[in-house]
């Protein structure tokens, strides 16, 4: 902390905020230490403050940890959509502790590893399926970036990159209720070429377009139920929310960007394990807002 995270002071010529005695961060409790304010003219004041500085017992939150499928012989990104949050340290780094043997296909174990600066650790488990590559990442990144070509233009912003992507692949692809799920590049190229699947081939033909412009999502599958359910939840600076483009006979909704209570309308159909993911944002994703924010530069 600076003393400007502590206190502030003002003047018409400017102020320069420093510690006389700095206090110890690693002592937890009460400490009184001093402070002194100078303006731009030279005149300085001091003061004394009392600060109180509680222990950080809290562990990170591991997020996006689950199972997944990989290919033979081709090297493991896994932090693709992995994350860890500390309460008082941010975004940190992990270890991974893996045994998958990438030339054998096969179940293995991986273990992900957060520790704050005061020690204290967070693991998350899942499992990677190792699976024989059918297609490769080039194939699908050559329709991908076909596609990108035909429905985005130089000058839109990622709000607008969104609403394209979701309009494409909601009337792209028709559901038939049948997938692959353990080949999504598989089920991407069947989207792109067929235009027919299911709600996994409507999640792999969004995540390679996704990917394709560098947009920030995670991968979600419902929690429960005798049928499996994959989407993705997506941010561009405005928060987490939910993007599902599927359409079908009985589905006409419109899941695009967002939030828990507007997927509520449903509870079974967008029921996930929210420990596993960042808070989704609570405000509606206001499309015509956002588009305006972002061309004026004031999203991340």
């Amino acid at each position: 902390l600076t003393p400007g995270d502590l206190f502030a002071a003002s003047d018409v010529t400017g102020v320069t905020l420093a510690f006389v005695t700095e206090p110890d961060w690693s002592r937890a409790g009460e400490q009184d230490f001093a402070v002194w304010a100078e303006d731009g003219c030279g005149n300085r004041a001091e003061g004394a403050v009392t600060l109180t500085l509680q222990e950080d017992t809290e562990p990170p939150v591991i997020y996006g940890v689950k199972d997944r499928y990989v290919y033979q012989d081709e090297p493991v990104v896994y932090f693709a959509e992995a994350f860890a949050l500390d309460n008082v340290d941010g975004r940190l780094d992990m270890t991974v502790e893996s045994l998958v043997d990438l030339h054998t296909p096969g179940k293995y174990a991986v273990t992900y590893t957060a520790t704050d600066k005061c020690g204290n650790t967070a693991s998350e488990s899942c499992f990677f399926h190792v699976v024989e590559a059918k297609v490769t990442e080039e194939e699908v990144r050559t329709l991908a970036r076909q596609v990108i070509g035909e429905i985005i233009t130089a000058d839109m912003v990622r709000a607008e990159q969104l609403n394209a992507v979701f309009n494409y692949v909601r009337y792209k692809v028709h559901y038939t209720g049948s997938s692959d799920k353990t080949d999504w590049r598989s089920e991407a190229i069947r989207g792109f070429t067929k235009g027919r699947g299911d709600c996994f081939t409507v999640y792999s033909v969004t995540r390679a377009l996704l990917d394709e412009l560098g947009i920030d999502y995670m991968s979600v599958t419902r929690l429960g139920g005798r049928t499996r359910h994959y989407w993705v939840i997506v941010n561009i600076g405005t928060g987490w929310y939910h993007f599902d483009p599927l359409m079908t006979s009985r589905l006409k909704h419109r899941c695009f960007m967002w939030t828990n209570k507007q997927c509520a309308y449903k509870p079974y159909f967008w029921r996930f394990d929210h420990s596993k993911y960042p808070e989704i944002a609570t405000e509606p994703f206001r499309y015509a807002d956002v588009v305006a924010a972002e061309k004026a530069g004031l999203l991340p």
